[in-house]
């Protein structure tokens, strides 16, 4: 689906503060506030849950030894298994469900939560068509194929996946291009790109544990 893009809210309705995605990129600093409640947060936890992580990025490969102790659940070995509790090479999402089968009533076994991500698809360059995410070092992760026909060629022909996870293509066209994106899961999207347009969408996905 395409939706408008909007702020996001507090569920709690006494409240009313938006929610703001925010993140710190590779290179960047922490801000040590928000470092130093997590090490406060870690020190009081009785037991802490690692899904998914190489457990490589100091200082957050850190926290996890500060609790009492904590569970690792990765594919690959990581320098912290043997400092883990519990050490679990398998697929994250196995585990929990094996977790929330024999720690919650059936009734709470299921995890419903929805993710969205935008995506863009611009000009940089004259006939040069990409597909990307508005946020750096984001790919459009939820895209499996995109592909594009001219009025002056009639024939649908596909972009080229990056190793960076975007889409690009050479298009020679003064009309109208179409487009069509392939997800890996869920209908297609069609569009209609004309000359110097960007095309901003956001694809809306329900995840269910």
């Amino acid at each position: 689906a395409v939706v408008s893009t909007q702020s996001t809210g507090c569920d709690d309705s006494g409240c009313g503060g938006k929610l703001k995605k925010t993140g710190v990129r590779y290179g960047q600093t922490v801000p040590p506030g928000p470092l130093r409640r997590a090490e406060e947060e870690a020190e009081k936890a009785d037991l802490i849950i690692v899904l998914g992580s190489s457990m490589g990025t100091s200082p957050f490969c850190q926290l996890p030894s500060q609790a009492r102790a904590f569970v690792l659940c990765n594919k690959q070995t990581t320098n912290y298994d043997r400092a883990a509790k519990v050490c679990i090479h398998d697929d994250v999402n196995a585990f929990m469900d094996h977790l929330l089968k024999h720690c919650l009533p059936k009734e709470q076994q299921s995890l419903n939560f929805t993710y969205e991500q935008e995506f863009v698809v611009r000009e940089e360059g004259a006939g040069h068509l990409v597909l990307t995410s508005p946020r750096h070092n984001e790919p459009a992760v939820f895209v499996d194929s995109v592909y594009y026909r001219t009025d002056q060629s009639g024939a649908e022909r596909s972009f080229e996946r990056q190793l960076n996870g975007n889409f690009s293509a050479e298009v020679s066209s003064s009309g109208i291009i179409e487009l069509r994106v392939e997800f890996k899961e869920g209908p297609d999207m069609s569009f209609e790109l004309t000359p110097e347009q960007e095309l901003t969408a956001k694809l809306t996905k329900d995840i269910i544990y």
